[in-house]
């Protein structure tokens, strides 16, 4: 090998290390001013590699040629942002902050487990806004008796998603689920760029009048609720 091919070889390494290393610190300065944001997802984050992913894969759908066409033009160019929700969903996914703040990280975990979950912040407000809050939960705890929890479909944020009423100690209480993840090569069975996370959240409700624990922010109309 000429002298000239090791010195390209020696530069190209070099710069390859300064762009990662350029990655992971600035990545660590935005995770370190969005407190919200667990430590776990920190240690997702590839330096270079997630920052082309985010940059250059729209995250919607499963139609792999069109994202693959896509993909160097927007490496590229950039691509449009269109749902902030779904943008801060593809980021934690890829260990990098979020940057709309769509999720906090939740009080609650499925069955008290432990485990780290996020909240969407105004979920419970969006899906109870439009009548009164206690008759919907009572109408919704009524439709839950005959078959446990009710599943959806698309919620913008998520995809088919779980929602169902328990109680604990503290008492009943009304709650969402779904886990994050993409059913792709690579990415099934936990992830491979990314790593998939959990979307849970509770809202107490008294058992009798059916009134939520808190003050649902009040809508007159579907054109008032935000999308997630």
């Amino acid at each position: 090998m000429g002298s000239k091919a090791k010195k390209l070889i020696l530069w190209t390494a070099i710069l390859g290390l300064g762009l990662a290393s350029a990655s992971k610190i600035n990545n660590y300065v935005e995770m370190r001013d969005n407190p919200g944001i667990a430590s776990e997802r920190e240690e997702v984050f590839i330096p270079v590699v997630n920052d082309l992913l985010y940059r250059s894969i729209d995250p919607f759908g499963y139609d792999m040629d069109s994202k693959l066409k896509q993909f160097f033009p927007n490496a590229l160019l950039g691509r449009e942002k269109n749902v902030p929700q779904r943008e801060d969903a593809w980021r934690l996914y890829l260990g990098k902050p979020q940057v709309n703040n769509t999720f906090s990280i939740s009080q609650y975990s499925p069955e008290n487990s432990g485990e780290v979950c996020y909240s969407i912040d105004d979920f419970f407000d969006s899906y109870l806004a439009i009548g009164d809050p206690a008759q919907q939960i009572k109408a919704f705890h009524e439709r839950s008796k005959l078959g446990g929890n009710i599943l959806f479909g698309d919620f913008g944020v998520m995809g088919g998603h779980q929602v169902g009423i328990s109680k604990d100690e503290k008492g009943s209480f009304m709650f969402y689920y779904d886990v994050w993840d993409l059913d792709v090569l690579l990415e099934r069975d936990g992830g491979f760029f990314g790593k998939p996370f959990t979307i849970y959240d509770q809202l107490y409700f008294d058992p009798v009048t059916y009134q939520p624990e808190r003050t649902i922010k009040p809508v007159t109309s579907l054109d008032d609720l935000e999308l997630m």
